[in-house]
């Protein structure tokens, strides 16, 4: 069985820090999705990851926009607890993140400096859906 990268199961912690689930099981909350998008751009500023059998491997910009547009594309609408605005708010979080890694392409230290900021724009586009 495949272990989550970022979102802590009941029983079985997620190899990366982890997201802690929230509600039912697996990812069901608008918080949790904020929470796996700062944890993929954290990994991103400290450059390193770990993969599912949790073996610690570079974090790339391409392997963080992978994840990014994987949580986007796949995961968040097959999830049936995601439908109309719920998985409208969870796309635009995650379509920030991806824009916020664009934009620090390169720059992983200045976007270690700036996680806390980050992290409070993420929570303002989830409540209201924008920045």
């Amino acid at each position: 069985m495949r272990r989550n990268i970022y979102l802590e199961t009941r029983g079985q912690g997620a190899t990366v820090g982890g997201v802690v689930d929230v509600g039912r099981r697996g990812l069901s909350d608008i918080r949790e999705v904020v929470g796996i998008v700062f944890s993929i751009l954290k990994d991103y500023a400290f450059g390193t990851t770990r993969d599912h059998n949790g073996h610690q491997i570079q974090m790339t910009y391409r392997l963080a926009s992978q994840r990014l547009r994987f949580l986007k594309e796949t995961i968040l609408p097959r999830d049936s607890d995601f439908r109309g605005s719920k998985l409208r708010r969870a796309k635009r979080v995650v379509s920030e993140g991806l824009r916020i890694l664009k934009r620090y392409k390169g720059r992983r230290a200045r976007l270690a400096s700036d996680l806390l900021k980050i992290l409070r724009r993420l929570g303002r586009v989830a409540e209201r859906g924008r920045a």
